[in-house]
């Protein structure tokens, strides 16, 4: 007797704990909506750098430099301030053989990355659907959301959400560019004085072409108004 009883309290406790766990999708959308909008104003007031390292067959072959910031139109501008290389310069034909694989190589990496970019910043609306068509659970301490079918058919994408502040903490993906597959992660962090969210590390993999790209988002500093 007992024991039935010490089982049904389990089962009621347990029974509480999924209700207490369960999560209003829309309502959660427009929540992590709101909260990144919010955000981003704040975001718009600094300037800082991403430094970038790309990678063949695991071989860093470029390191770049670039100034970031919102434009008046709220899209990120970019300013490029250094490049460097490892890979030595060829002369004549084979030098201009070179250069022609290298913008290609070039143009494939620009392709995938406006893929990813399509995952890293998310409209309202592609917000609401993702989490509509979203498997969501959370542990108490962090939401996981993941779904299929968001931005091309196929594709899948998991975004961990803090739920103290409804600000993202990693989205990762899985899609194409053109025919071939790729693969993203994105972190975020916050800034240890204001709270602000920002992307601070990507990785984005390319296996077809064994190319990977890292980048991370440093020297933070407030626009001079």
């Amino acid at each position: 007797m007992l024991l039935r009883t010490t089982l049904s309290i389990i089962g009621i406790a347990l029974g509480l704990l999924a209700s207490a766990q369960e999560i209003d999708k829309t309502k959660l959308a427009l929540d992590v909506s709101a909260a990144n909008e919010a955000n981003n104003v704040k975001l718009k007031q600094y300037i800082w750098k991403l430094k970038l390292d790309g990678y063949v067959n695991k071989e860093l072959k470029v390191t770049t430099l670039t100034e970031m910031k919102f434009g008046a139109d709220g899209k990120l501008v970019a300013t490029p301030i250094d490049a460097k290389t490892t890979v030595q310069a060829k002369p004549g034909v084979r030098g201009r053989m070179q250069q022609n694989a290298a913008e290609e190589s070039l143009d494939y990496i620009e392709k995938a990355a406006q893929v990813m970019a399509q995952y890293a910043y998310m409209s309202k609306g592609q917000l609401v659907d993702f989490f509509d068509k979203a498997t969501v659970t959370t542990d108490g301490k962090v939401i996981t959301a993941t779904a299929k079918n968001v931005m091309q058919a196929g594709d899948e994408m998991t975004i961990l959400i803090d739920p103290a502040t409804n600000l993202f903490l990693r989205k990762t993906f899985k899609a194409k560019s053109g025919a071939d597959p790729i693969e993203g992660t994105i972190d975020y962090a916050a800034f240890a004085t204001t709270g602000i969210n920002h992307v601070s590390k990507s990785w984005l993999m390319m296996p077809a072409k064994a190319m990977q790209v890292n980048t991370e988002n440093i020297d933070y500093t407030l626009r001079v108004q």
